[in-house]
Order: C-alpha cells, then structure tokens, then sequence
C-alpha cells in the first residue's frame, strides 16, 4: 500500500499529466493559446500542484525528524544495569532530554515569517522527588525523553502496542493557538512590561514651500506593566504498583499533565478574562481592549473576507484564521444556488486548509460562532522559567504506597497591537 508521501506524488503527478494534457490540446486547437476555461483549469492546476509539492517536502521532514526522535529515543531507552558508577553516571546523561522540541515543531507547524515557535520552555521537564528504584536496585527517575515530544502538539492518535502491558491513549488536541505567538524567556522576577506604539497619523507629512515652518506629528505610545501566571495541574494518587506494572505509565502521565497545562494556557490566549475571576487569569483576545469587531453580514464566508479587509486597510498582514470547527464545517459545506459547493477547491488540496490565501487554523478553543482573524505575532507569550513535571509519594501518599505528579509553568500573554486582531461573529446575532 502506497505511504502517505508516494499518495501525495502521485496525485501531483496526476496534475503535472493533466496539465500536459490542456497544454498538448491549445496547441493542436488553438496555436498554443488557451481559452479562458482552459486558463481557468491551468491556474487552478498550477496552485495545487505547488501546493502539493510543499506538502511533499513538509511530511518528508517530518518523517526525517521523526526518524530522529525514534533513533534517539530507541538510544533512551538502553538502561543498564549494572557497571561502575561512572557508567551509569554517562548512561543516565544519554538519557537527557535533548532540544529536539524546536525541529518537531518546526516540521509540523512550518517556518514563520518572524521567528519559529520556540517550544523549549513549554516543553523542557524537570523532575524532583525520590527515585524510583527496579527490582535489582538500579535507582533512576521517570524517563523523561519522551515528555519533550508528547505535550500536544499535534493531535494525531498515539496507539501504543509494544506489548500486552502498554496503555492506550486517547488522541491528543493539541496546542493550536501557542505555536502562532512571539514568545519571550524571562530569566528573573514575575514581574516584565513593554512598549507598543497606540496610534499613528499616516498624512501628518506636508508638502512645505521653501523656508515655511514643517509639519510635526505626534508619536503615539504608551507602556504596559504586567506579570507572568502559574498554571498548574496536579494528578490523583497513582498506586506506585501500577507505575512497576506498567513501563509506559510515567511518561504518560507526566506527558498528559504538561499537555493539559498547554491545553489550559491556548484555552486562555482565547478566552481568559482577568476581571470575571479570582484565579488570576491573563486577558484573552476576545477580552483585550481595541481588538476590532466585524459584525455577520450574509452567511459565514462573506463575513470571513470583510474581517481580511479589515486588516487590509490597517496595513497588517494576517497570519491565520482561527476557527471553531463546527463553523469550519459549515464554510466548506456552503452551496451556490445550484447546490454546488463554493470551497470546493479545499477538498484538492486536503492538507493545509485555506482561506483568501490565509491559513487556517481549527482549533475548538475558539468559541462556535466566532472566528478570529490577525497577525498573530502581535501576540507574546511570556514564559518564566520551563515546564515543571514533578511528583512526590511525601505526606499521607507514603501511607498509601501511592504517588502524585504535578505539572506546572509560569506564562504571560499580552496583546501589543490589538487593532492586529478582528473577531468576525458567524451567526446573525454577533458584532
């Protein structure tokens, strides 16, 4: 059966042969000019065979990375048992978790116009508490390799079937507003602000005759002050039998806790809301003030492109969509009056879905019935220190022979240019 990628190349082949075929027919019909239905075929051709083609080289170095990680992780999982102290002093330094999150990501989410997203502080671990300890005395914490690639990023099923013993997961919803922000390393305090300009006179300049006074202007800006958040997770007891039991269960669990802490933070970057709680939440986006509005007009795809006009005229450059996926469905399902489909073209393509030439990104953190559109990178994380997975069998668990992980990081976010987001409302009741 043909892998993915090969399936990828043949339906690119299939497109180059189509587009020979329209070519070979302008030039025994026509003297090799097209007519406009033919030059509709060829433009349309010619968008997904490049596209095709970047999704070609996209999966190849995704499975190049993933070859990578399976390698390094294959290297992992060599756990001596005996030998000098020495030994199992180098044997737990390959072990180490190394900066593989960066590339992983990079494969799956593709380079960014500024910067890529940069998941070494959301995704590095740290682990305290007492050892566990194997049958013939070799002393070692829970494996932490795989914690550095299985914190949601993607959300594609994980089946584990090594054998009889492994679990089950469900399929990971992964983080898919964080990989779209700037991110900033504090290095000290809780505390950070910024700069951002808050307005701007485009045609303060005048045309001025010799020896007349110039035109000034202001420069328009203000400062924020701010402070990173924690946000935590904490685990029920977990009999420590069941971690002997079970050799894939540590990494599990610590793996879901990082990834709910993420699941938490791209929830917020949304929808969090400083002033209606009491767990010192950030502010999201549809709670920032002076993000733009676009009220419903017609059905859900009209609204989408007047929110991209928005942007247009305020000289920002979106980029991506962020759409609930019940209102995606409803988008791709959109007839003409002749009941065709009118996003018929984002079947072709299958992969990378888009909108006006603006990715889109699905993601149910978004609230149905509203769609948000900007340039992202207006957007910063602030992350303070790395992701903590931790556990402890202290207190009361002692007693019980059981064990508690807790997962935890410390984030800002902060809107520096809020007119660089629009909230388009899908439904007739929104704006």
């Amino acid at each position: 059966m043909p892998t993915f990628i090969e399936q990828l190349e043949e339906r690119r082949a299939d497109i180059a042969r189509r587009l020979k075929s329209i070519a070979t027919h302008a030039e025994a019909t026509n003297d090799g000019n097209f007519t406009d239905e033919e030059l509709a075929q060829v433009n349309e051709l010619k968008g997904e065979y490049l596209t095709l083609g970047a999704e070609v080289d996209r999966y190849k170095s995704l499975a190049a990375t993933k070859a990578e990680v399976d390698k390094f992780m294959a290297g992992s999982d060599s756990n001596p048992r005996t030998g000098t102290g020495a030994a199992k002093a180098a044997s737990r330094a390959s072990r180490a978790p190394t900066p593989l999150g960066r590339d992983i990501a990079r494969a799956l989410f593709g380079p960014k116009a500024q910067g890529d997203y940069n998941p070494s502080g959301l995704l590095s671990q740290r682990h305290t508490g007492r050892r566990f300890t194997d049958a013939d005395g070799y002393d070692h914490l829970p494996k932490a390799s795989a914690l550095n690639v299985k914190a949601g990023l993607t959300s594609v099923p994980t089946l584990r079937t090594t054998d009889d013993r492994s679990v089950f997961l469900l399929p990971e919803n992964g983080a898919r507003i964080v990989p779209l922000l700037s991110q900033v390393d504090m290095t000290s305090g809780a505390d950070y602000s910024f700069w951002a300009q808050t307005g701007r006179d485009d045609m303060a300049a005048q045309f001025v005759p010799p020896k007349q006074p110039k035109a000034s202007t202001e420069f328009e800006y203000a400062k924020t002050v701010d402070h990173v958040r924690t946000v935590a997770v904490l685990s029920d007891p977990i009999p420590l039998q069941d971690l002997q039991d079970v050799p894939d269960l540590r990494d599990d669990v610590g793996g879901e806790l990082a990834r709910r802490v993420i699941r938490r933070i791209d929830w917020a970057v949304i929808n969090g809301d400083d002033a209606a709680t009491t767990d010192d939440q950030f502010d999201g986006v549809l709670n920032v003030e002076g993000v733009q509005d676009v009220a419903y007009a017609t059905d859900a795809l009209t609204t989408l492109r007047k929110a991209l006009t928005v942007l247009q005229n305020d000289a920002f450059t979106p980029t991506a969509y962020a759409v609930n996926p019940t209102d995606w469905e409803a988008v791709e399902l959109l007839r003409d009056t002749q009941g065709r489909l009118l996003y018929a073209s984002s079947f072709a393509v299958g992969v990378q879905p888009m909108l006006f030439g603006v990715p889109v990104v699905i993601a149910d953190v978004v609230p149905a019935g509203t769609a948000i559109l900007a340039d992202w990178r207006a957007g910063v994380l602030a992350e303070r220190g790395q992701m903590d997975v931790s556990w402890s069998d202290g207190g009361d668990l002692f007693e019980t022979n059981t064990v508690r992980f807790r997962s935890e990081t410390r984030i800002g976010f902060n809107i520096t240019q809020p007119t660089a987001f629009v909230v388009a409302h899908l439904t007739g009741t929104g704006g």
